[in-house]
Order: C-alpha cells, then structure tokens, then sequence
C-alpha cells in the first residue's frame, strides 16, 4: 500500500476554520494586509490568493473590497476556503479553484491581477524559483507581489534541516505513526512544564533535544525514539525545500 508523502496542509486549515474562525481572526487578517500593502482599502482592485489555505486571507481582501481568485492544491484546502467563502456570504466577484502554481498552463489562464498574494506557500512547492516566476505570470506590469518565504538565513533552534528531516518521516508513516508523533509532540519536556507563570515547554517546542538540566528526560527520550524510528527518505520532489538567499 503507497503512502502520500504530502503533507495534508488541508487538515489543518479545516480544523482552524471549524474551532476559530470568526470576526476577530478576519479582523487581524484585514490590518495585516492593509498595513503591510500600506493601504487602507483594495476597494476597485483585483486580488489572487495563491494557496489560499483557510481563505481567510481571501476574505479579508474581499472585505477591504477586492475581487478575489483564490486557489490551492490542496482539495481540502480549496473546500475549506469555499466554506469560508459560504461564511462571507458567497459573493459573486470572489472565485474559488484548484490548482497548482507550478502549472504554468493554468497560471496563464488567470485573469491579471493588481495583487497576487503567496503568504508562507512558494517554498513548500519544492521547486521555489519556478514557484516565485509562476506566480508574476498573472500579476498586472503596475501590480503588487505580496509573498512570505521561509528564510534559511534566520538562526533557530533547531535549525530547518532538522525540522525538514521531520517532516519527511512523519510524511512517510501511515496515519498510525503521524498520530503517534503528533501525540509525542505535544508532551511537555522542561522540568518546569506547566509552572504557574511559565509557558509549557514541549517536544515540538524542545526540538526534542535535552532538558535544561543536560539530563535527559524520560518524555524526551520517548520523543527522540519517535523521531528517529520514523524511517523513510521523501520521493516526492514537492517536499525538497527552495532555499533563498540573499
């Protein structure tokens, strides 16, 4: 039996939609975009949501005034931003699809527009370059591109190689072992997990790494075997990260 070895970004966005979308989540999302294009409206403008996720995003476009496209190769992504769209009353001039921003056919196909948003969407492609050319193909000569990249330049800890490594194995297991390992992520780690005053600190928040003490804790321990028994290298090329720098 295969195993997809896409991450279902899908899922996610419909449990966000059915646990926390609402007026304030829209709200923060329309002065997001509104400060950050440094606007105080879309009104009259043409909007093109690529990844569109939750379509949350989309919404508050159109709520500033914009026509919106949006679409995603996520089918479960492009029912959610449809449910979202029935929550913001099905408006004609907002248009929901599927497909996919490395399809340069189907990019050429949509209508120009004055804003082509990409938010934290291109470098999961696997082919961000082509990502980043395709989504220009529909923006006007005067319009804006208003994308998010993660960035390989930016120190963390643990650093993007371990959390590509991660994300590789928990898309190789069946639904048994990504349960597993959400289950495990989720277990807290510090000693001080939970103190009154103190966030909880977990193995996803760890990079199940060591506790503060150098000792490690029995959770933790748990955790790492978890992580480092998920065996199984990526095939799909979507899942190698584009890496952008400056």
């Amino acid at each position: 039996m295969s195993v997809s070895l896409r991450y279902d970004f899908g899922k996610n966005w419909q449990e966000f939609v059915d646990r926390r979308l609402g007026e304030e989540a829209i709200r923060q999302s329309q002065d997001r975009i509104a400060e950050f294009l440094r606007v105080p409206s879309l009104q009259g403008l043409s909007f093109l949501d690529i990844g569109c996720g939750s379509g949350v995003h989309s919404l508050a476009a159109h709520r500033l005034g914009a026509s919106v496209t949006s679409f995603d190769y996520d089918p479960l992504s492009v029912r959610t931003t449809e449910q979202v769209r029935r929550y913001g009353g099905e408006p004609e001039n907002w248009h929901v699809m599927q497909g996919s921003v490395l399809d340069t056919a189907f990019m050429r196909e949509i209508p120009p527009a004055d804003i082509v948003c990409s938010w934290g969407v291109l470098h999961h492609t696997g082919d961000m370059w082509n990502a980043i050319r395709n989504a220009a193909i529909p923006l006007k000569p005067d319009g804006v591109l208003y994308i998010a990249l993660y960035s390989s330049e930016i120190y963390v800890d643990p650093p993007a190689e371990y959390w590509l490594e991660v994300k590789r194995k928990y898309n190789a297991q069946g639904p048994i072992g990504r349960r597993l390992t959400e289950w495990v992520a989720r277990l807290p780690v510090s000693p001080d997990a939970g103190a009154e005053g103190g966030p909880k600190s977990t193995a996803g928040d760890a990079g199940l790494r060591r506790s503060r003490h150098g000792a490690d804790d029995g959770r933790a321990r748990l955790a790492r075997r978890v992580s480092d028994g998920l065996r199984g290298p990526a095939r799909d090329p979507r899942l190698l990260p584009g890496r952008a720098r400056a």
